[in-house]
C-alpha cells in the first residue's frame, strides 16, 4: 500500500528545488573529482583507486553544499521533507507494524 502525506505547493516546490540544488552540486562536485581522478591516474596508473575515491569524495562534498544552499534559501517554516515520518496516520502505520520500503519482506 502506498501512503500518502499531504503537503502545500510551497512546501512541495520547495522540496523540489532542495532536490535540485542538491543533484547539481553533486554534478559539480562529481565534475571536479572527475578532473582530480584523471589528474592522479595520469600521474601514476596505479592510483586509480585513490583517484576514484577523491571523486567520490568531491561529489559527496558537491551535494552537501547544494542541500546547504538549498536549505539556506529555503522559506522560512519549511519543514524537511524528512518530517513526513511525523504526520498522523503514518505513525499510526508503524505502529501496527508497518515499515518503509518497496516490498514487505518474504517469509521463509
Amino acid at each position: 500500500t502506498t501512503a500518502k502525506v499531504p503537503r502545500c505547493s510551497k512546501c512541495k516546490s520547495t522540496h523540489a528545488r532542495m532536490d535540485a540544488f542538491t543533484a547539481v552540486g553533486g554534478i559539480l562536485g562529481g565534475l571536479a573529482g572527475l578532473a582530480s581522478c584523471v589528474s592522479v591516474v595520469n600521474a601514476n596508473e596505479d592510483d586509480w583507486f585513490v583517484g576514484l575515491i577523491a571523486l567520490g569524495i568531491f561529489a559527496a562534498v558537491g551535494a552537501g553544499i547544494g542541500y546547504g544552499i538549498g536549505r539556506m534559501i529555503s522559506p522560512k517554516g519549511i519543514k524537511p521533507e524528512s518530517h513526513k515520518t511525523k504526520f498522523s496516520s503514518i505513525q499510526e502505520l508503524l505502529a501496527e507494524g508497518w515499515e518503509f520500503g518497496d516490498k514487505p519482506p518474504e517469509d521463509n
